[in-house]
């Protein structure tokens, strides 16, 4: 996967750092939460460890972990000073807690390079094992886990890696015996959802805040077809191509979108896989104005302020490039924009972002929208409720037709929004008026 940067961050300050604990004869384990990641620094490091709230935690590195349901003692701290501000590293995170009677340090560092070793941990390992942290990473995290025991204490440390921002994350334990400590659950125990940089992205537009919980019954199915039978009146499903790979798109619901032509505003996906269908993940839009679409073999959705194109990356729907934009108390509109195409974006200006922002719009208006069939078990079809004449700005007047959901679609497709000032808005269509704008 390669790195992903995101304009409105900037790409961090740097820090030369030796995190020290404490240097003993190799093998010899020291123990207490101070002892794996020792906070006081040795005399040739001045900089202090700085009292932070896990709020400033995560404004100081994105992606940041929390402490563990059921942990105690959550202690927050930062290095900082002169090292710290240095221009290739952010502030190194540190996170101390106490987890069933066992003390556990935490850090993380956003910028530090992939081989850094951030731990503070200075040993030779017994055992090195190669990890995948489930919760990490849509599952595909790799890491390292690493212990020694000795005969009177044990230390055990796992390493992992965000090659997506640049982040380096460490959790370690030292204690008298470390029997039945799963170290690799306890980082996964760690991950926090509402960190991650897309929970800027509005709730309700985003289609990705929470982690989206399967909803299509695939047990016992072994072909597309059969899952299609299993569905529920309202839904909706249609195949399509993905990066090469042929899925079925599952819509929880499905609209008039014009002419008959059914679209929906979400799908699950799924694909073969060892030779039966299996859950790819979850695309969704922000309202009917925007359905799910597709172009040169990528999923495309939008909403009022965002947009994003998503592909296929290691058997999953993963997010390749996304924009969008936020506001301040003051109305003040902050553009932002991620890509997974390799390219560094932490300098880009606001007017750079913004042109991200409109090109990636601009890439889903002309995708095709994803035609579904809808499920209807008794024969009815869905169809619009009612018309309403409405009037171009020169008073040429048309007509659209209410789609039930607040909604109202145009002869030429396009789903309009009805504001309380009785103007129809859609993104890239001029605005209409249910009044005549030049009648006298």
């Amino acid at each position: 996967m390669k790195r992903k940067t995101l304009c409105a961050i900037m790409a961090g300050l740097a820090m030369t750092v030796a995190a020290a604990c404490g240097q003993k004869d190799a093998g010899t384990v020291q123990t207490g939460s101070g002892a794996q990641a020792n906070t006081q620094e040795s005399a040739q490091i001045a900089n202090p460890w700085v009292t932070i709230t896990a709020e400033e935690a995560a404004s100081v590195c994105p992606r940041m972990f929390k402490a563990p349901d059921g942990a105690t003692e959550i202690a927050w701290s930062k290095l900082e000073g002169a090292g710290a501000d240095s221009a290739a590293l952010s502030p190194l995170v540190q996170l101390n807690f106490k987890l069933d009677g066992k003390d556990f340090t935490a850090r993380a560092q956003n910028g530090a390079d992939e081989t850094a070793d951030i731990s503070g941990m200075n040993y030779e390992w017994a055992s090195t094992e190669n990890v995948t942290l489930s919760a990490w990473g849509f599952g595909n995290m790799t890491g390292k886990s690493v212990s020694v025991t000795t005969e009177s204490e044990s230390a055990m440390l796992c390493t992992w890696y965000d090659v997506e921002i640049g982040i380096a994350y460490s959790l370690s334990a030292a204690d008298k015996d470390l029997s039945g400590v799963d170290i690799v659950s306890v980082a996964n125990a760690m991950y926090e959802p509402a960190n991650e940089p897309t929970s800027d992205i509005p709730d309700d537009e985003a289609g990705s805040g929470e982690e989206h919980v399967m909803q299509t019954d695939i047990a016992g199915c072994d072909t597309f077809t059969q899952i299609v039978d299993k569905l529920t009146d309202g839904s909706g499903y249609t195949n399509a191509q993905v990066d090469g790979t042929d899925v079925l798109l599952v819509a929880s619901g499905t609209f008039d979108n014009g002419g008959g032509s059914m679209a929906a505003i979400d799908a699950e996906v799924f694909f073969y896989k060892d030779g039966a269908p299996a859950y790819m993940g979850y695309v969704a839009s922000g309202g009917t104005s925007y359905p799910v679409a597709v172009k040169d073999g990528k999923l495309y959705t939008a909403g009022n302020h965002f947009a994003r194109k998503s592909a296929v990356m290691n058997d999953k729907i993963v997010s390749m490039e996304e924009a969008w934009e936020t506001f301040d108390g003051n109305g003040t509109v902050t553009y932002l924009y991620r890509s997974d195409d390799g390219g560094d974006y932490s300098t880009m200006t606001q007017e750079e972002c913004k042109k991200k922002f409109d090109k990636l719009f601009d890439e889903y208006l002309a995708a095709d929208v994803a035609e579904f069939n809808a499920v209807s078990k008794n024969g009815d079809s869905q169809t619009a409720s009612g018309t309403l004449t409405v009037y171009h700005a020169d008073g040429t007047p048309t007509t659209v037709a209410d789609q039930g959901d607040g909604t109202w679609v145009a002869s030429d497709g396009a789903i309009y929004y009805l504001g309380e000032d009785e103007v129809l808005r859609a993104r890239g269509k001029e605005d209409l008026y249910v009044n005549n704008p030049v009648a006298h």
